[in-house]
């Protein structure tokens, strides 16, 4: 750092710092009081080399500490602080928004924060060579702290959801919140696919490049099904059954078959949620009798349905002739204990016949027909 010339003002008495009055003509000393002109000051010149703002040390081993206490709110009061003194100062520029993320509230989700912390960071490192020669380094540490970050908001907004789900806002709230998430996780996904050195791991955790990699797919995938899925919700007496419109799942199915995509590239067996394609669900008795659209029974009717009945004409008017009547039916009588007992053991004598047949137990996508 460079050095400055410094003049200290002293007391002729007792040797202590000097404070000027407001015209500058008189001068009282800190310690023992004394009140002294200006032509009795005692100057001390001398050169002083400037090695660090101690305020701003200070304000960053709190505000370090806290953020390890998780004490998030009080980290973020000392990291503003901080920022208040050095603009550019990239560690406080990225934590900051990480608290910002971890005190936000469902009323006010700020899954961008996190985001808008990383890349700000990310700016003011690439602008310094010191710090830009680790920059992968920093890139994987921060790709792991978003990530941890991600799981944590997730499993935030869905505990919220699970506990109100009978209230239709619920449904259309957990997907905004998720849909955060995601494009925070497609963020960390892309940052690491960035870093060239695949032996690279993560400062804290010693986890890999690939691991961490993998992990933000998965979340990427958890996220779309999670908004994909058809909800419930409670009207009156009634579930009402609730999705999002299809223009939105369109794009939710697109990343997904990209991820999925992805993951396949790197590890073909690796085991992977199926998505709800269409919010117009099918199967309604099926679904009634079993209890899920995503059980084994079921999937071997899907299949029966894609592969054989929407083959033809009449297999497709049937199917569509199924649609229009059997959600009423299911409303009308769904919760009845006798309409199951009816149905269920005609529907497992077809599945099993089914299943001889060749069509298989295991999870199913629809297809698009």
């Amino acid at each position: 750092m460079a050095k400055t010339a410094l003049e200290v003002l002293k007391c002729p008495q007792c040797g202590g710092d000097v404070e000027l009055d407001e015209n500058q003509q008189y001068g009282f000393c800190k310690y023992c009081g004394a009140k002294v002109q200006n032509t009795n000051f005692k100057v001390i010149k001398g050169e002083v080399k400037i090695v660090g703002n101690p305020t701003v040390q200070n304000f960053m081993k709190l505000a370090k500490r806290d953020f390890e206490d998780e004490n998030y709110g009080e980290a973020l009061e000392n990291y503003n602080k901080v920022l208040d003194i050095e603009p550019d100062n990239w560690e406080a520029v990225y934590r900051r928004g990480i608290c910002i993320t971890k005190t936000t509230t469902l009323g006010a989700f700020r899954m961008e924060d996190i985001v808008k912390g990383s890349k700000n960071a990310l700016k003011i490192i690439k602008e310094d060579d010191k710090l830009s020669k680790n920059i992968d380094q920093i890139k994987i540490d921060m790709a792991y702290d978003i990530l941890m970050s991600c799981y944590s908001m997730f499993k935030f907004a869905m505990n919220h959801y699970n506990e109100f789900w009978e209230l239709d806002s619920s449904a259309p709230e957990m997907w905004n919140r998720e849909a955060s998430v995601l494009d925070a996780a497609q963020y960390v996904a892309t940052m690491i696919e960035e870093i060239k050195n695949d032996d690279l791991k993560t400062t804290k955790s010693q986890e890999s490049k690939n691991t961490i990699l993998m992990s933000s797919y998965d979340l990427i995938i958890t996220c779309c099904t999670a908004i994909c899925k058809i909800r419930q919700y409670k009207n009156l007496d009634t579930y009402t059954k609730t999705w999002i419109k299809d223009e939105y799942r369109t794009n939710y199915v697109a990343i997904y078959d990209k991820y999925v995509e992805k993951i396949k590239q790197i590890d073909p067996n690796h085991m992977i949620d199926s998505i709800q394609r269409t919010g117009h669900q099918g199967c309604y008795v099926a679904t009634c009798v079993y209890g899920s659209y995503d059980c084994p029974q079921v999937w071997t009717l899907r299949r029966y349905r894609d592969n054989n009945l929407a083959k033809t004409w009449y297999g497709r008017l049937f199917i569509h002739t199924y649609y229009a009547c059997s959600p009423t039916i299911v409303k009308l009588f769904g919760k009845f204990d006798w309409f199951k007992k009816i149905w269920k053991p005609k529907l497992d004598k077809m599945v099993i016949k089914l299943q001889k047949e060749g069509y298989e137990s295991t999870p199913y996508d629809d297809m698009n027909w």
